[in-house]
């Protein structure tokens, strides 16, 4: 199969409903979640870290975390779940977050060579969660640019260049979701 014809079957895969695990077959993308080896104090927070990854054998466009990606505001979207050993969803308490998102601009996109990573983790909403109690949590994140609405993209300002148009165009639209990582939290 030539590359073309790979990477536009990818393309059409990634806009499936089904989000893809990471590494799935065909995904150009993945996202890697790093956390801690150690148990850590309740009332601290989780070093989690995301981050995009290149998993395919050609060069691909991506957009890191932008104002609102975190919350869900604006594509990319990096959403975080985060559940105990229940499995009932946690919710981080978020406090004095404005609402301001800075323009869609060039900058922003970064071309992944094969197998690189981003170096600039992506920002979630486990920043703003600190468990209230100890046990054991699983923390994934998807990474979500199935919406090609350019609006959806651009933040608080009304256009967008030229440019960045372009690029966000050869962003790979579709889901993809992180491996799961074990937080344990234990009583200080």
């Amino acid at each position: 199969m030539s590359r073309p014809l790979a990477f536009a079957l990818f393309l059409l895969s990634a806009c499936s409903p089904d989000a893809p695990q990471a590494g799935a077959p065909g995904s150009a993308l993945e996202v890697v979640a790093d956390g801690p080896n150690e148990p850590i104090p309740v009332g601290t927070r989780a070093p989690v870290v995301f981050r995009l990854k290149n998993a395919g054998d050609a060069p691909v466009w991506v957009l890191g975390s932008l104002d609102g990606s975190w919350d869900g505001s604006r594509f990319p979207k990096c959403l975080v779940e985060i559940r105990d050993e229940a499995g009932v969803l946690q919710e981080p308490e978020i406090r004095g977050v404005c609402g301001f998102m800075d323009p869609l601009t060039e900058r922003q996109f970064v071309q992944l060579k094969p197998k690189e990573t981003l170096a600039q983790p992506l920002s979630t909403r486990l920043a703003f969660w600190k468990p209230t109690r100890p046990g054991t949590y699983t923390v994934r994140m998807t990474y979500d640019t199935s919406d090609p609405t350019l609006s959806k993209w651009g933040g608080t300002a009304p256009t967008v260049n030229a440019r960045p148009r372009e690029l966000q165009a050869l962003v790979p639209k579709g889901k993809v979701v992180s491996n799961t990582v074990t937080v344990r939290v234990v009583a200080p």
